[in-house]
C-alpha cells in the first residue's frame, strides 16, 4: 500500500441499508485499495463514483415572466458532474421563461454542453 494512501467512512445512499463503507484509497492513482462495509456491488460501485467523479441531480427554481407565480420548480433530468452546479445554476439564475409553463417542458437543452435538458417540475399559468 502506497504511504501517501488516505482512509475515509462513507455513507451509501444507493439503496435503504446505508451501509457505511470504509475504504482506503490512493488519490494520486485514484486506486481504491481497500473497502469494508458494502452489502451489494452497487455499494461499492457508488463509492467509487462519489469518491472520483461525484454526479447530482440539480433541482431549484426558474424565474417566470407574465404568470401567476414568480417562481417555477425545475430539475436537470440526469444527474450532472457536481463540478458544473455553480456554473450550471449561475444560467439557471440567469434565466427566465414566459408563461405558462407545464411540467415536462425542457427550459434548457443541454445546458453547457452537458448530456442532459433542464425541465420544469411545477406548471405555472399565466396571469
Amino acid at each position: 500500500m502506497n504511504n501517501d494512501s488516505t482512509t475515509k467512512i462513507l455513507t451509501c445512499i444507493i439503496c435503504p441499508n446505508s451501509c457505511r463503507i470504509s475504504l482506503t484509497y490512493d488519490p494520486d492513482t485514484q486506486e481504491i485499495t481497500s473497502i469494508h462495509g458494502a452489502l451489494c456491488k452497487k455499494g461499492k460501485d457508488w463509492v467509487e463514483q462519489e469518491l472520483f467523479k461525484p454526479m447530482r441531480t440539480l433541482c431549484s427554481s426558474i424565474r417566470i415572466t407574465g404568470g401567476r407565480e414568480p417562481l417555477a420548480s425545475i430539475r436537470t433530468t440526469k444527474a450532472v458532474s457536481l463540478s458544473s452546479i455553480k456554473e450550471l445554476m449561475e444560467l439557471i439564475k440567469a434565466s427566465s421563461i414566459k408563461a405558462p409553463v407545464e411540467i415536462g417542458q425542457v427550459v434548457l437543452s443541454e445546458p453547457l454542453g452537458l448530456d442532459c435538458d433542464v425541465i420544469i417540475t411545477r406548471g405555472v399559468d399565466r396571469l
